[in-house]
């Protein structure tokens, strides 16, 4: 189950922030991009596709509490 443990390893490297979930906090990269293909929305949209797939209700709970859907 690769794909569920490279789902695993995106959540707990989340960073949770007042405007909803970031990733990426390296000095001299952009932090919190938003966009579909390097941003937090396309990761969001990922992990969906994941828990919908392994039916994993958790994940799509957390994002809600999070901030990536809203």
């Amino acid at each position: 189950m690769v794909i569920r443990q490279l789902a695993d390893k995106l959540v707990a490297h989340a960073r949770i922030a007042s405007q909803g979930l970031r990733w990426g906090h390296l000095k001299r990269s952009y932090d919190c991009l938003t966009g579909l293909s390097h941003g937090a929305s396309g990761i969001g949209h990922a992990l969906l596709q994941v828990a919908c797939y392994f039916g994993m209700k958790g994940y799509v709970i957390w994002q809600c509490r999070h901030g990536s859907m809203r």
